[in-house]
């Protein structure tokens, strides 16, 4: 990339068009010129030049004298961009008011169609792409924990979680007597990790062999099993997951991985010892 392109893709990341940049440049080298005159030395048609100074004028990047005719010239950078910044700080702001009450109203019309929805099979394994949404979900599975809470993972691969995020809230659900267990691995990793969690979860972090190695494995009240994975060997998080919800899949699953927890074993011997077929 040339040092001109470099400086053209920098300008444009502050949502300036291609001809608000080249009419600014324009005055910034040039000082104080007319319309015609910045637009003849820009090359963008007079008319068009109006419109595109009038917008650079808003965002805070050029001053109009009032002269006849009419003269711009580019204010410092040092300020202008101070203005730009504050400009798109301002104008999301209102774009996330405006999407706020937009939502707001779309979750009053939407909502009773969902819960007035027909109800489909319920042992059905839907999919969580990416590491926000995965994270999202370990939120809301916290939030309705009631009794029972069981996370296994490989911390190398926690930016999902960490659960210094969730600290609070796991430190709620033990208050309230909720049953939670934590197993990690026997790496110095997994150590680290156990004794930055022990304060919340205490005597229920075990460091041994993780029978489901190496998937990050969460359920709750038998009622909700998450399993994270890797989509390729490369990733370096668990970035897709499997989530299933009130199903009787779900109690089965929830069943043989503590089972796989309380006697170290792999998940094909729990579920043998379970008696659950293939």
């Amino acid at each position: 990339m040339t040092e001109v392109e470099n400086l053209l893709s920098r300008l444009q990341k502050f949502e300036l068009s291609e001809l608000e940049i080249k009419l600014y440049l324009t005055l910034l080298a040039y000082g104080t010129l007319t319309t015609v005159q910045v637009a003849d030395r820009s090359g963008i048609q007079r008319p068009r030049a109006y419109d595109e100074l009038a917008s650079l004028e808003r965002k805070g990047l050029v001053a109009k004298a009032a002269t006849k005719p009419m003269k711009y010239s580019a204010i410092s950078p040092k300020e202008s961009f101070r203005r730009l910044t504050s400009h798109i700080s301002d104008e999301y702001s209102k774009r996330v008011d405006e999407l706020s009450g937009t939502a707001d109203s779309l979750v009053k019309d939407l909502q009773p169609l969902f819960d007035k929805r027909a109800v489909g099979p319920t042992d059905i394994a839907w999919i969580v792409s990416g590491t926000n949404n995965i994270r999202e979900e370990l939120h809301a599975m916290l939030q309705k924990t009631k009794e029972k809470l069981f996370i296994s993972y490989e911390p190398s691969l926690d930016s999902i979680h960490r659960l210094r995020g969730l600290d609070a809230m796991t430190q709620k659900l033990c208050s309230k007597g909720a049953k939670i267990a934590a197993l990690f691995g026997l790496s110095a990793a997994s150590a680290k990790h156990a004794e930055e969690l022990n304060g919340c979860l205490g005597p229920n972090i075990r460091l041994g062999k993780r029978p489901f190695e190496p998937l990050g494995i969460y359920s709750r009240d038998e009622k909700q099993i998450l399993i994270a994975y890797q989509s390729n060997p490369t990733s370096t998080t668990y970035d897709i997951a499997l989530n299933l919800v009130e199903s009787p899949l779900t109690s089965m699953l929830s069943k043989v991985v503590e089972e796989s927890w309380d006697h170290g074993v792999p998940l094909s011997e729990a579920r043998k010892k379970l008696n659950i077929g293939d």
